[in-house]
């Protein structure tokens, strides 16, 4: 918890504890919270009154917006549902450890306005962004999808199974015998972004990435497969390539913390499973 907490990638300019308003900083507070859940569950209850005033705060913060998303960055307007997914992933979290009912005054409101105000009309995918601050906002996008529908899977599992058939109904491409995920839907044209990583002939590098973790937690073998016959030679490749000048850079993108994490992640799912 230590990285967590840590001034380099916190908001604050003082310790949390020290802080007397948690703000708009929803991003930061959402994972934070699910580290400060997982850590209670694997380690022991050091952090359960932060835990407990973080989840408060995402809950006010989420139920003060008609459109049950809360505010991500401060002065930011965008709003991903997928991180909205993640907040009420963290309360639920927060409700299983310690027997609360946080997430349940936000399930069944933010469904039904995903459901009847965010359905993207030719795929039935949720779109990804509320405040239409981007082009892209009504659109489904992959990386978006594939957070979304992992989140989901643990406080809204039917959503999530309805989600799962038709993110790889549209959003899947077999491409040289592999198989690998679109960021944006065929006839849309969009370029890649931070949160995308490269786009090569339509297929994300973020979406094919986080989809291992999602195929994985969605108990479906089959594509989880497919997804790692097209990560391991690349991971591979980006091991080899590290040890390479100018090519280090590159080479990071398969072998750092985060696609390290997401392995990983993708790995527990299944054994948990077993």
């Amino acid at each position: 918890m230590d990285c967590a907490l840590h001034k380099s990638v916190s908001p604050y300019s003082k310790p949390i504890a020290e802080v007397g308003s948690l703000g708009q900083f929803c991003y930061y507070l959402e994972h934070l919270n699910i580290s400060l859940g997982h850590y209670q569950r694997v380690v022991g209850t050091k952090y359960r009154q932060l835990a407990q005033r973080i989840s408060e705060h995402l809950l006010a913060e989420t139920l003060s917006h008609d459109n049950l998303h809360a505010r991500l960055l401060p002065r930011v307007k965008m709003r991903w549902s997928a991180d909205q997914a993640a907040i009420i992933y963290s309360l639920w979290l927060h409700d299983e450890n310690n027997a609360t009912d946080y997430s349940a005054q936000l399930i069944e409101p933010w469904l039904k306005y995903m459901n009847e105000r965010r359905r993207h009309k030719s795929t039935g995918l949720f779109a990804t962004e509320v405040m239409k601050a981007k082009r892209y906002s009504e659109q489904p996008r992959g990386c978006s999808s594939a957070y979304m529908i992992y989140y989901m899977r643990f406080f809204a599992p039917k959503t999530a199974r309805e989600q799962w058939k038709l993110y790889k109904a549209h959003m899947s491409r077999r491409f040289l015998g592999l198989t690998a995920f679109r960021e944006y839907l065929p006839g849309y044209k969009g370029g890649w972004t931070p949160d995308s990583g490269p786009i090569v002939f339509g297929l994300g590098v973020a979406a094919s990435g986080l989809t291992l973790k999602t195929a994985a937690a969605m108990g479906d073998h089959e594509a989880y497969e497919r997804l790692m016959r097209l990560v391991r030679p690349i991971s591979t490749s980006c091991r080899v390539l590290g040890n390479v000048p100018l090519l280090g850079i590159v080479a990071s993108l398969g072998t750092d913390l985060l696609a390290s994490s997401i392995r990983l992640a993708a790995q527990s799912h299944l054994q948990t499973r077993v």
